[in-house]
């Protein structure tokens, strides 16, 4: 089962590296855009999977392991420490409420489809 969880996170990483640089392209902006758009995309995925479980092994496939991998905490945590650091409060706190609150919000619209 590991295995099988192991390759779905590395197809979710592989996806994840892919749209960034996709969405990087089409916006150019200096701002996080990527990670918030794919961590919502991620959390209205789970809330699916959540509310209509599947078999077991795709469950986890899907769950712990592409949407594991695809989703990123770490890169937000350091795209926010460095708005922090960078002294631009104004994005910080804007990327900040849009993560979480935006994040609960997919993943609850995600729970009632």
């Amino acid at each position: 089962m590991w295995l099988v969880v192991s390759c779905g996170a590395g197809i979710g990483a592989l996806c994840r590296w892919q749209l960034t640089n996709w969405i990087k392209r089409l916006t150019r902006v200096n701002w996080p855009f990527a990670t918030l758009l794919i961590n919502w995309l991620g959390t209205f995925i789970l809330g699916i999977l959540v509310t209509h479980p599947l078999v077991l092994i795709n469950q986890s496939v899907l769950t712990s392991g592409f949407l594991g991998g695809l989703t990123t905490f770490s890169t937000m945590n350091v795209e926010l420490i460095t708005l922090w650091h960078d002294r631009v409060g104004q994005a910080f706190w804007t990327y900040l409420l849009a993560s979480y609150a935006g994040g609960m919000v997919w993943a609850f619209l995600g729970m009632i489809i």
